[in-house]
């Protein structure tokens, strides 16, 4: 859901350079390369580590609001800089330097004082504007040096949480030391060998990491293996305690913990061993992601495991392991997961990359920004709003910091900050000052499916707003496209593509009072907006067409907790809030005004642990109810979808009394990154559900409110029985990103990214690029799996006027042909008998492969129609396509497009299913297809039923009774590919009663050398070209002879003693002929047609 786009941008720690006091040297000291990176807990403020200084940067704009130079006194007492750690709340800074000393500063802002601000003059106001988050003043920072500790032993890492700084020993004895910030207490130590849970004492705790919202510790050690760890105990201060030196006051946090990686192995034994063992993947790198509860762990061999945790005390589960594309790429340096979950950025020594959260790789490694592309990435961090990357590359030989940090811009799907039916009905992307919108489901047929076609709108945010409220938190757009509106840090705009114009709070004080937290939906020119200010929360009603003002709120709802997702389903409003409520608002129109009006709740207790991890939120209704219900009964009749961690759960209602609704609730699929619902699809796809999976491919359930005759039975008479499962219908596998599903036109569209390189610039450029997959022939594989014949021409008929539908029923044939065809061990066997021995064994691996990972769709056919042998029921796909496409008039076209494009060895197995070949080439003759007839002939040549001439010949003539010279030349170059030596040419070609002349097998004799006194030869009927006119290559015409299925297209028949001429023509193409004197004659376009006396008018050369 990430990727980059633009340009690197690097920054200059040279600009940061201070005056230092007077010293025996009246030039500054050169700047070291940067060692170490890390940022806030807001992403507000970063800081970078040098050998000997320490700056602090602000986010937007990046601007140094402190640094701090140590001098030579202080680096040879406590040693040089090696890491840095920041508290949470930016109020303290920690250095750590390689003698193990810790150096604390307190960070505060100095009042009245300006590191930036944007004050143009009255002349230039209107000319520069500021760019986004620059629109407020940026402050100093005062670093004020506080205390020194000594670790004894040194410093192997360090964690800054909120409540105490947690330090890690090396040495004979590892231990964790906890250390309050406001040093009331001493160290509070804790040996490793004390904690029964570590499974080797002696290996030190090398990397830690804390979220609070997981409330998890997560402790990796020297011996590559990995804890979950939790702490029970607070650590006491001064506020709590008047005696520090008590004994009570002295007592360590209790740790508990298990260990989770490497995952357990299912031959490993209860009882733990004597001698640990060793692991395969080292952990080196852990970064934690709340939303989808995921640990991620980087490897000293590449890899990064993750690791999914169901609930804050149980152990971490393996979820997924990712895997670099080169294995020349390192150890990993850096991890980094987005704010939203969506996407992890990772760093090696070779390069760095971002995979999506289940595995897709949205930037290869190999294409880095600039240098931290070449020289590796040492760490990295997302800034506020997930939109830029911040990279730190290893210091070059001899250079100093200006060519180390790096920023790389983003831009994302606006699903990551809010999963609605509309912004997973567009391709919807956000960028850091604007949005992009795909257009393509406006455009004709050939234009969605051209990826060079430039179907993306660009929106640019108004300045005035981004300035102010960047980062943009929250983007939605209507249900036809055409309104826009997105959120930031406070207050919100809305955008008309019809007028083309921003609406804005004119008062800032209006716009700061709220803050958008739940999302924005559209309803018609109503915007929905789930606010919160100060202490209050509601949904409230904006109009286009009036002003941004706290005076045109059309309706308020206040809700008692904060909202933490809403949906739009035509006029029911869906609200999820973080209670573990549902709501169900029925939007109502009146004369004067727009209002929400209750219908229900449910409480999700139970059900949901933890309403924040809910990432998308839908339901579904079933048609009766949508055309004759109540709207407001649509809550007890409706199915329930909830994204939960990556799980797509679905919640079926059965009515267990009157007021009382239960719900079955079936797990669909596990590793969803997103998911789309269709109320209003097509044919089968009607109340159809979508899901991406595994970052690689896409699951659909058709009959997601299908129930058998016995469910619906057993609910109209009341019984609490409980309802089947619902089955996955298609899976299509992806090799690039969706975004959206183009209904109407049978297309899934998604993006990748790609990375141009110039010789004339330094630096990559990112670009966004549009991709297609078809979606019809998976579908119509599904129905005819299981006979559902009339099903799927239904549900092709909707899709017939595509100019690509002939494309898709070829794909369908191809898929099914190539399936069966391989799944027969000796039908394949004898094929690639005589085929080349050199590919056999790899055409037996892809044969024996295919028959073991059956299609899914149809192997769910053959076990409800009760066939034992799953191949039987698959091999029994073909006919029945064979059988659906008689219903279509491109039936023969298809077919042999089909032929054309698979191998030669499947050819028998596919036209044992449609027929002869023979039969469907008179068959095209009599239906006057003659492209499709040209077609044919190829096949029935290479499969030696083609008789001598005379089929080509019938369909030359019909080419020129119908005046289809283009046809008639290919036929012509067919003939004369299939007998090099020109007689079966020469056949037809008279048998067609065209004007042949001086035609000859052998090459012609050389001409003898001219006779000055010789009598000039008789002129011959064709008019002789100047020497110098030089022959030119023809251009190839593509024509259904063009290509052969085993090689390249056929050469030009042409050649020194062939000459036809074609009648009712006057413009002569370029060949060769002979003259009547033995001379070659090299013809060119005619002008004005022949000269007087000749006989050439009315035709043309071939």
């Amino acid at each position: 859901m990430y990727w980059p786009t633009g340009t690197a941008t690097t920054l200059l720690l040279s600009s940061t350079t201070v005056p230092l006091p007077p010293t025996t040297s009246s030039s500054p000291p050169p700047l070291k390369p940067l060692l170490s990176l890390r940022r806030n807990r807001a992403g507000t403020l970063f800081a970078t580590l040098g050998e000997d200084e320490v700056v602090l940067w602000n986010a937007r704009p990046k601007v140094a609001v402190a640094k701090v130079h140590r001098t030579r006194r202080s680096l040879e007492a406590y040693g040089v800089n090696a890491k840095i750690h920041l508290k949470p709340d930016s109020s303290v800074l920690v250095i750590e330097t390689d003698l193990g000393y810790l150096l604390t500063y307190s960070l505060n802002p100095v009042p009245h004082s300006s590191a930036y601000r944007h004050a143009p003059s009255s002349s230039t106001r209107g000319t520069f504007l500021p760019g986004a988050g620059a629109g407020r003043a940026v402050p100093l920072w005062e670093m004020r040096f506080r205390v020194v500790i000594k670790v004894e032993g040194g410093v192997q890492c360090a964690l800054a949480t909120d409540a105490f700084l947690l330090v890690s020993t090396p040495g004979s004895g590892p231990a964790m030391h906890v250390l309050a910030w406001d040093h009331s207490v001493p160290a509070l130590e804790t040996p490793l060998a004390r904690l029964e849970w570590v499974v080797d004492p002696e290996a030190a705790v090398t990397s830690m990491a804390y979220d609070r919202k997981m409330d998890l510790y997560v402790w990796l050690t020297a011996d590559g293996r990995a804890y979950a760890v939790g702490k029970s105990g607070a650590i006491p201060s001064t506020s709590t305690s008047t005696e520090p030196d008590t004994k009570a006051s002295r007592h360590p946090p209790t740790w508990t913990g298990t260990v989770f990686h490497p995952p357990p192995s299912p031959n490993s034994s209860a009882s733990a061993s004597a001698e640990p063992e060793s692991v395969e993947h080292p952990a080196t790198h852990v970064s934690l992601s709340p939303s989808f509860s995921l640990i991620a762990l980087g490897s000293s061999t590449g890899n990064t495991t993750i690791y999914h945790l169901t609930s804050p005390h149980s152990t971490p589960s393996l979820s997924h392991v990712l895997a670099p594309p080169r294995s020349q790429l390192g150890r990993t340096t850096a991890l980094s997961w987005t704010a939203d979950g969506y996407a992890l950025a990772q760093g090696w020594e070779g390069g760095w990359g971002v995979w999506s959260v289940y595995g897709r790789l949205l930037v290869p490694p190999s294409e880095g920004a600039g240098s931290a592309g070449r020289r590796g990435v040492r760490e990295l961090f997302w800034m506020p709003g997930n939109l830029e990357l911040v990279l730190l590359a290893p210091g070059a030989k001899g250079a100093g910091p200006d060519d180390q940090l790096f920023s790389v811009p983003f831009a994302k799907s606006a699903v990551t900050g809010q999963h609605s039916p509309d912004n997973t009905r567009y391709a919807f992307l956000q960028t850091d000052d604007g949005v992009l919108v795909y257009r393509g489901a406006d455009q004709p047929d050939l234009s969605v499916i051209n990826p060079e076609s430039d179907v993306w709108q660009h929106i640019k945010i108004p300045l005035d707003y981004i300035a102010h409220q960047w980062p943009i938190r929250h983007a939605s757009i209507s249900a036809d496209g055409r309104l826009i509106a997105v959120a930031g840090r406070r207050g919100l705009a809305h955008y008309s593509t019809t007028s083309g114009r921003w609406k804005l709070f004119s008062d800032p004080e209006s716009e700061n009072e709220f803050a958008v937290r739940g999302g924005l939906c559209w309803f018609h020119h109503v915007l929905i907006a789930a606010v919160e200010a100060g202490k209050e929360y509601e949904i409230r009603l904006y109009s286009r067409d009036q002003d941004l003002t706290p005076y045109h709120v059309l309706h308020a709802e206040p809700l008692p907790a904060p909202v933490v997702l809403t949906s739009l389903f035509e006029n029911s409003l869906l609200v999820y809030t973080a209670d573990n409520m549902f709501y169900h608002f029925l939007i109502v129109p009146t004369r004067t005004t727009i209002r929400l009006h209750l219908c229900g709740s449910i409480g999700f207790k139970g059900v949901v642990h933890n309403p924040t991890r809910v990432r998308g939120m839908s339901w579904m209704i079933p048609p009766s109810q949508r055309r004759l219900g109540d709207p407001a009964d649509d809550l007890i009749v409706a199915t329930i979808i909830f994204l939960v961690d990556g799980k797509l759960v679905l919640l079926r209602p059965r009515r267990a009394a009157r007021d009382e609704v239960k719900y079955d609730m079936q797990v669909l699929s596990d590793h969803v990154e997103f998911y789309w619902t269709h109320l209003a699809g097509i044919g089968a796809l009607e109340n159809s559900l979508w899901g991406f999976v595994d970052g690689r491919a896409i699951r659909l359930w058709l009959d997601a409110l299908t129930l058998s005759p016995a469910e619906r039975a057993a609910l109209a008479e009341g019984k609490g029985t409980e309802l089947g499962v619902v089955r996955e219908s298609v899976r299509i596998e992806l090799d690039f990103y969706p975004l959206s599903v183009l209904m109407d036109k049978g297309i899934i569209i998604g993006v990748e990214h790609e990375t141009a390189l110039r010789r004339t610039l330094p630096f990559p450029i990112f670009r966004i690029i549009t991709n297609t997959h078809l979606f019809l022939h998976h579908v119509l594989r599904f129905h005819l799996a299981r006979a559902q014949l009339r099903e799927a021409v239904a549900f092709a008929s909707h899709y017939a006027q595509l100019v690509y539908f002939s494309h898709a029923l070829e794909i369908l044939l191809h898929a099914v042909l190539e399936d069966e065809a391989d799944a027969e061990p000796e039908a394949y066997a004898e094929d690639e008998a005589e085929a080349d021995g050199g590919a056999e064994s790899q055409a037996e691996a892809k044969g024996e492969a295919a028959s073991q990972e059956m299609n899914g769709t149809e192997k769910e056919a053959a076990e409800e129609n009760g066939v034992a042998d799953e191949k039987k029921g698959e091999h029994a796909v073909l006919p029945r396509v064979v059988e659906f496409l008689d219903h279509w008039p491109c039936a023969l076209e298809v077919v042999v497009g089909c032929a054309r494009k698979t191998e030669m060895a499947r050819w028998g197995h596919l036209f044992e299913a449609v027929g002869e070949p023979r039969e469907l080439f008179e068959k095209c003759l009599a239906a006057e297809d003659l492209q499709t007839a040209a077609s044919y002939l190829l096949v029935l040549h290479h499969l030696e039923q083609l008789e001598s001439s005379a089929d080509a010949l019938r369909l030359l003539r019909l080419a020129l009774e119908t005046s289809d010279y283009t046809l008639g030349k290919e036929i012509i170059r067919f003939l004369h590919s299939i007998d090099p030596t020109g007689s079966t040419l020469r056949h037809a070609l008279l048998e067609a009663g065209l004007d042949v002349f001086n035609i000859s097998t052998t090459p012609p004799a050389p001409a003898p050398p001219p006779d000055a006194d010789a009598v000039p030869a008789t002129p011959s009927r064709l008019t002789r070209l100047p020497e110098e006119a030089e022959p030119e290559e023809d251009e190839p015409v593509r024509s259904p002879l063009a290509h052969s299925p085993a090689g390249p297209g056929f050469e030009s028949p042409f050649r020194p003693g062939l000459g036809i001429l074609l009648p009712g023509d006057e413009t002569p193409m370029r060949g060769t002929g002979h003259r009547a004197d033995g001379g070659i004659v090299h013809s060119t376009s005619w002008r004005g047609g022949p000269a007087a006396g000749q006989t050439g008018e009315g035709r043309r050369w071939i």
